[in-house]
């Protein structure tokens, strides 16, 4: 048992019928407590009996020091000074995606660097981390001369990573780089968001002029995007119509090379069989 001389900061559930399948999002009420008016037991878990197993009601409770001068005076205290990759993620996604009517979530933004903290939490390994960064890459945010040591940090942890190498003019561009965060955290975290993006990616990076890639790469580059699209289809992120547009290029792609469709070359292609088996 732990005695609590903090604020609680409650989000206050409401009855709602369970057939109506509604969300609701409450505000949060903020309670100054006094030395024992709350006790937490740290030790404590959730045992649901199976009878009760049915959709339910839960009360979210953030215990927390009050605002501190020292913090910036942000409304989310409790996330400041992260300890581990989780923390630092979490942290910059908040920073990122809150938003307060008095426009108070600014005080969060400013308060942390949120490359800074994708980029620590993706060194210990944090998959959602190096997504967000990929994505920091895909929209210009970081820096060019990061982009080495992004690929370094990578390197040390994913040796079959294709997108690792350098492109023949031997520099870094945004896209190598976020395509090897995205494939990393794809394939080495099964994370299905990281999968999509990736996969969106060799779809726009297939539709550039053909000449720029070869029969051989315009293949590769569709059977990874198949791939992943795949892959996260069966984690049940829903994909299928990307699917089925990558198997309208597929059967373009093989029309210029004189493949009937359907014929047994079509049916040949690993893109092809890929897609048939997603269906």
């Amino acid at each position: 048992m732990a005695w609590c001389t903090h604020m609680v900061r409650t989000i206050w559930p409401i009855e709602v019928p369970f057939a109506s399948c509604v969300s609701f999002l409450y505000p949060p009420v903020f309670l100054n407590l006094s030395v024992s008016d709350s006790i937490i037991d740290v030790l404590h878990g959730v045992d649901v009996d199976p009878k009760l197993n049915r959709s339910r009601t839960s009360l979210i409770v953030w215990f927390t020091d009050g605002k501190d001068e020292d913090q910036g005076g942000v409304n989310q205290p409790w996330l400041l000074n992260p300890t581990d990759a989780n923390g630092e993620f979490i942290l910059g996604l908040a920073s990122e995606s809150a938003v307060e009517e008095d426009e108070s979530h600014m005080l969060l933004k400013n308060a942390v660097d949120q490359y800074s903290l994708y980029l620590s939490s993706a060194t210990r390994g944090n998959v959602f981390a190096m997504t967000s960064l990929a994505q920091m890459c895909d929209d210009g945010i970081v820096p060019e001369s990061q982009y080495e040591n992004i690929l370094n940090i990578l390197a040390s942890r994913d040796d079959f990573n294709p997108f690792l190498s350098l492109d023949g003019s031997n520099r870094c561009s945004w896209n190598k780089v976020a395509n090897a965060l995205w494939y990393h955290a794809a394939i080495q975290g099964g994370y299905s968001v990281a999968q999509v993006s990736l996969a969106d990616e060799l779809m726009l990076q297939y539709m550039i002029p053909k000449d720029i890639l070869n029969p051989v790469e315009q293949e590769n580059t569709l059977l990874m995007a198949s791939v992943l699209f795949t892959m996260a289809l069966v984690q049940g992120y829903d994909s299928k119509e990307s699917l089925d547009r990558l198997m309208d290029v597929e059967c373009d792609r093989l029309n210029t090379m004189g493949v009937t469709v359907p014929s047994e070359d079509y049916f040949a292609s690993r893109v092809v069989q890929v897609l048939l088996m997603s269906m």
